[in-house]
């Protein structure tokens, strides 16, 4: 087993926030705030960042909310399902660019030198979260594969 480098959890932490945020598109004034301590633990906000970051996050939280319901209602509704599969797509696109715009957002507040934290820790390429299967193969995985 792999030794743990214990100063990455609370990126590990921010990182699996971050993620469950994005793909649940929800986001509770508690998550929000917890989005915002964390992301203040990890690049040093000072506060006129931390309240337009917390306004951001909470801004496209309602709107993703409000998507979110609409996609529900889509769902269970009696409409045909074609028609239905394309306004389930077009709802979650305009759910993927309010969170690009929500990401854009914070980015634009930052300095460079937390720009690049932001891009290095925040927002990693690879997944933060498991993605082995039954016949996992980690040599040719592109994820486990550096």
């Amino acid at each position: 087993m792999a030794l743990m480098n214990f100063r990455c959890i609370p990126t590990v932490r921010l990182a699996a926030l971050l993620l469950a945020v994005l793909l649940t598109g929800k986001a509770s004034a508690q998550q929000t705030a917890g989005f915002v301590a964390q992301l203040d633990s990890v690049l040093v906000l000072d506060g006129a960042q931390r309240e337009k970051i917390t306004a951001i996050c909470a801004e496209t939280s309602a709107e993703i909310t409000a998507i979110d319901k609409t996609i529900q209602a889509l769902s269970r509704s009696d409409a045909e399902a074609a028609e239905k599969e394309k306004r389930i797509t077009e709802a979650t696109e305009r759910k993927k660019a309010i969170r690009d715009s929500r990401d854009a957002g914070i980015r634009a507040l930052l300095t460079p030198e937390q720009q690049r934290l932001y891009d290095e820790k925040v927002k990693p390429a690879r997944p933060a979260v498991l993605h082995f299967g039954m016949n996992h193969d980690r040599a040719n995985c592109v994820v486990c594969v550096k």
